[in-house]
């Protein structure tokens, strides 16, 4: 997530600088693509994290249009909660991020269509993966 919150990312904006590149953007048709506008800004993400946080019974705490950074909404948030609740809202915040990163890396590299519910299956069942393994803040905030 640190290079995410530096805009380190190869995104449409960063490759036109380096490659001839057509700056389309994978998941919508807005504005310039960068990690933020994948990761907060874009339809196609705002419409995920609502969906994913109301699974886990943190729909209060998703993004709102108002939060166009990343870094400041999960540090808003994380300022709301404590404990058990926190850590797991911080792993599915990582888990998510990746989750609409790799998605948007499929769409651009093997020409996947961009699809919402494909994202939760997948984010869902690494959710599952990581508390089998042993995430158990992740357990305590899931909700049967």
């Amino acid at each position: 997530m640190l290079v995410a919150t530096r805009n380190r990312c190869w995104t449409t904006v960063g490759l036109q600088r380096f490659l001839p590149h057509p700056g389309q953007r994978p998941l919508c048709s807005q504005d310039a693509e960068n990690i933020q506008h994948i990761l907060s800004n874009c339809v196609f993400s705002r419409q995920v994290w609502p969906l994913l946080f109301r699974r886990y019974g943190l729909l209060d705490h998703s993004p709102s249009s108002d939060d166009s950074v990343i870094c400041d909404w999960w540090m808003r948030v994380n300022s709301l909660v404590s404990g058990e609740i926190k850590r797991g809202l911080n792993l599915l915040v990582v888990l998510t991020a990746w989750k609409l990163w790799n998605h948007r890396n499929d769409c651009v590299f093997i020409g996947d269509i961009p699809s919402i519910q494909l994202v939760l299956r997948q984010t869902l069942e690494e959710a599952h993966l990581w508390v089998l393994a042993g995430a158990r803040s992740l357990a305590e905030i899931a909700i049967s």
